[in-house]
């Protein structure tokens, strides 16, 4: 279903900015997005990139809050925070806020993205 808010359980790794701490937060960022004309950088671009809990070593893409814009990180492959992307084409279409940025773009790879649940869509 498009624009609902549902609970899952993540296990930790890959993962992207389609996860909330809770349905608030989901509910909140998706409703604000969806209907307002103006875009927000989430907030999760504005965290410290989290190397994670595990022993792997993964290079993926973080948002630079002070340099404003995407770096290479290594990442461990669990845990960690949102401001983890695979492809800095992600990163940037996520957290880079442009005057041309749109809602699709945004939705593409961040929140309020359509998934399955049991055979629902």
């Amino acid at each position: 279903m498009v624009g609902v808010c549902y609970r899952f359980f993540w296990g930790g790794c890959q993962g992207n900015g389609n996860r909330f701490d809770d349905r608030i937060s989901c509910m909140n960022y998706c409703h604000i997005n969806s209907t307002s004309g103006a875009l927000r950088r989430p907030h999760f671009c504005e965290l410290a990139f989290d190397f994670g809990t595990c022993f792997g070593h993964y290079n993926r893409w973080a948002w630079d809050k002070l340099e404003k814009t995407c770096k290479r990180r290594l990442y461990s492959g669990c845990g960690g925070n949102q401001n983890n992307f695979e492809t800095r084409n992600e990163c940037m279409a996520t957290c880079l806020t442009a005057p041309n940025n749109t809602l699709n773009r945004l939705r593409k790879y961040t929140t309020c993205i359509p998934f399955t649940v049991d055979g629902m869509h």
